[in-house]
């Protein structure tokens, strides 16, 4: 019973840092809220935040390379999540 107690302790006090980094990501396809990038040769979805402008929308252009923030690892392709494109 003990043992149980104290493993429990030892869950509650394990914190997880979360580290947002950012990088270049070539834009394969712009859509009208997002855009298809190339990640590590996969193809991935950001989504644009509502508070980019129309001008900053028409910035993004299929071929040019935009900085993305990400959360994850460029080596594993599955740990890898986007954030919205809040700025351009």
């Amino acid at each position: 019973m003990e043992e149980e107690i104290k493993l429990e302790n030892i869950v509650d006090t394990i914190e997880e840092t979360i580290i947002v980094k950012s990088t270049e990501f070539k834009v394969l396809k712009k859509e009208d809220t997002a855009a298809i990038l190339n990640v590590c040769g996969w193809r991935m979805r950001v989504y644009f935040d509502d508070i980019l402008t129309d001008e900053q929308k028409n910035k993004i252009i299929n071929g040019k390379c935009i900085t993305v923030e990400y959360v994850g690892n460029l080596e594993d392709v599955f740990s890898i999540e986007l954030q919205r494109l809040t700025n351009i």
